[in-house]
């Protein structure tokens, strides 16, 4: 199941975005998904978190750079 959370600023090591989309999945076994989707890039920011036990983990992924298309 998949819900939109909201749009607002991110800034990390790829600039700073105003519009970034945030959208979280509800995966089987407790884990979720967060992504962070700008219009004109695309999915700058990833997190999984979540598990039971010992397969509890936590991983982000982000943008590092990005340069648009000529």
């Amino acid at each position: 199941q998949a819900a939109h959370m909201g749009t607002g600023e991110l800034t990390f090591h790829a600039g700073t975005y105003k519009d970034a989309v945030e959208v979280r999945i509800a995966l089987s076994g407790l884990r979720t998904v967060t992504l962070w989707l700008v219009p004109g890039v695309g999915i700058v920011k990833a997190v999984s978190s979540g598990g039971e036990g010992d397969s509890k983990r936590h991983i982000t992924v982000e943008l590092v750079e990005f340069k648009p298309a000529k």
